[in-house]
């Protein structure tokens, strides 16, 4: 299909002012200009249609991001709040850790620094680990962890 501008040069060139033909063809050309235009406005239309459908996904995307992130802020501080509030604090953390341990078979060195993670898998062979996690992503420890785990079940 041309575009105008390259029906327009074909227009010029085939105009031939001494003859009946040219307002035939001149005729012809202006009426597929129109079709071409018309087809362009409705792609445009579309377009716009589309973009417009898509700008309010983002705003509603943006809204429902929002929320969470403030809800995700409150429960961190009911969370805290709770954590000073409850003496027993302590105890359910190490309840929740030894549950960790007793369903993936990973134990943690405790004593280890806080930029290690550091333990063993239980298993045939034991495997250790001993991950530096200021040189990997936290994704990196988590996937390798459970690379670990996989390979134990398997």
């Amino acid at each position: 299909m041309l575009g105008y501008r390259s029906l327009l040069k074909v227009i010029r060139r085939n105009m031939n002012p001494n003859t009946n033909s040219n307002e035939h063809w001149k005729e012809r050309c202006f009426r597929s200009l129109k079709k071409i235009e018309e087809k362009n406005g409705a792609a445009r239309n579309t377009q716009n249609e589309k973009l417009n459908d898509l700008m309010k996904k983002k705003e509603k995307d943006e809204l429902e991001l929002k929320r969470t992130q403030d809800k995700i802020q409150e429960l961190e501080a009911q969370s805290n709040m709770l954590n000073r509030k409850n003496p027993n604090h302590e105890l359910i953390k190490s309840s929740v850790l030894k549950l960790f341990q007793q369903s993936t078979h990973l134990i943690f060195d405790q004593k280890s620094s806080p930029n290690k993670v550091k333990g063993f898998v239980v298993g045939q062979p034991l495997n250790t680990f001993n991950i530096d996690t200021t040189k990997h992503t936290q994704q990196y420890v988590v996937d390798y962890l459970w690379k670990l785990i996989d390979s134990e079940i398997k």
